[in-house]
């Protein structure tokens, strides 16, 4: 018998999804190291949906002090709230965002998703557990192995007909079977992975659990 599990929001969970603060910290006479820590606002910790909501409502001096805890550096870009906004999202993603502030903020939503993590131990009660990332707006294991097809190699065979003598061109696919055995077929499989992972029409998945065998059904 199947256990349904309800996926949670990527963006509240607590224990997952915590934001730090780099304390730098003074060791020696010149050295400074830096200490990660839980980010808290108001004697709250910050999820990363807060953290969203700070972005949008702190002014340009809060703003500031929220740069130096997140990055252990002083802000020195131009002085309004977007460029504290913008200095921010490159220290998370690397990379520069361009638009308005309410674009920028946007960009932000859409992509701070990457930090969220959700863990979760077999509902049947067999002890196994799993951390899951999240992938294109949903959760998936955080081990590839767990849910993606391996696929080692694909090529095209050319098939002649003997009654017809019609060629038609049949594509075959190496890979690895949720079993950790290569194997050779023209179809993929629609369970993949070491937990059989299975996408399904309303956009739950099911999946086994790799310990005890038993199904699980995460649902929205």
């Amino acid at each position: 018998m199947s256990v349904e599990v309800k996926l949670p929001d990527p963006l509240e969970q607590y224990a997952k999804t915590p934001v730090y603060q780099l304390q730098p910290v003074k060791y020696g006479e010149e050295a400074v190291r830096f200490v990660r820590k839980l980010l808290t606002v108001d004697d709250r910790v910050v999820t990363l949906k807060r953290l969203l909501r700070l972005f949008r409502d702190l002014n340009y001096t809060q703003l500031k002090q929220l740069y130096f805890k997140l990055s252990g550096k002083e802000y020195s870009g131009t002085s309004s709230k977007k460029g504290v906004v913008k200095a921010l999202f490159k220290h998370y993603f690397k990379r520069d965002a361009d638009g308005t502030l309410s674009e920028i903020l946007k960009q932000f939503y859409e992509n701070i998703h990457v930090y969220s993590r959700w863990g979760l131990g077999c509902p049947h009660g067999c002890g196994r557990f799993w951390w899951f990332k999240v992938e294109n707006g949903t959760f998936v294991p955080v081990d590839d192995r767990a849910y993606k097809l391996q696929i080692l190699d694909e090529w095209d065979v050319k098939i002649t007909d003997m009654e017809t003598g019609e060629e038609q061109t049949v594509h075959y696919y190496k890979f690895i079977d949720e079993n950790g055995n290569e194997k050779v077929a023209s179809e993929l499989p629609l369970k993949t992975g070491y937990l059989q992972w299975e996408p399904l029409e309303d956009g739950s998945v099911r999946f086994r659990c790799d310990r005890c065998g038993k199904e699980i059904v995460l649902v929205k």
